[in-house]
């Protein structure tokens, strides 16, 4: 008996649902009542859709725009602590803002802040590159454990490894952005969800001396 060519289709789509490979965004059950089921599959009682091309272009922009806006939030709360006139211009032009490309990380943001470059902002920075750009600008470890304005926060894996920066913009205020996809933010946040994503990780404070 031959396999039906839309059984191969849905199986190449829930693959594709299981590898995390192409555009696979979660739906509502009020969108769903919107769209086709030809690229709807269901994994663990939650429905997503199969995007390409061809099915994009077919959604109208209210649809595109509300499973982007649901996709968006699935990375990161839009929640920023608001800014005033205390923060410095290139931060405030930045804070609670979305980058329009991949690629900047939570190393670039930092340094960033640290140097006004704004070149950086938009850039990949290695682990090594950000640790020497911080020597060269003054920084140095200190044992104190309570950031202070225009430290650098950094946090380190159990084997050595630089997992994430943040810049203290002022007591209990930080710049930060927690990914290197467009949709994480560049934002201002509190010391509480710094401690949220990253206190699993040690702190170490560099300062600028």
């Amino acid at each position: 008996m031959g396999v039906s060519k839309e059984h191969v289709k849905t199986r190449l789509m829930e693959f594709q649902v299981t590898t995390h490979r192409g555009l696979v965004l979660p739906i509502s059950v009020e969108q769903m009542k919107r769209l086709s089921n030809e690229a709807i599959v269901e994994k663990d009682g939650t429905h997503v859709i199969v995007l390409h091309p061809r099915n994009w272009n077919d959604l109208d922009i209210e649809m595109r725009h509300s499973l982007l806006l649901d996709y968006a939030k699935e990375w990161d709360r839009w929640e920023g602590e608001p800014g005033d006139d205390s923060i410095a211009s290139h931060l405030a032009d930045y804070a609670n803002r979305f980058p329009i490309q991949e690629g900047s990380n939570c190393l670039a943001a930092t340094l960033f802040a640290v140097t006004g470059n704004e070149r950086i902002v938009h850039q990949w920075v290695h682990p090594e590159t950000f640790l020497q750009t911080l020597k060269r600008s003054g920084y140095e470890t200190v044992k104190d454990d309570e950031p202070r304005s225009n430290d650098v926060l950094t946090y380190w894996n159990d084997q050595g490894q630089l997992i994430h920066a943040s810049y203290c913009v002022r007591e209990g205020l930080f710049f930060n952005k927690h990914g290197q996809v467009r949709f994480n933010p560049w934002k201002l946040i509190d010391h509480d969800e710094l401690k949220e994503h990253w206190g699993a990780y040690r702190l170490q404070i560099e300062r600028r001396t």
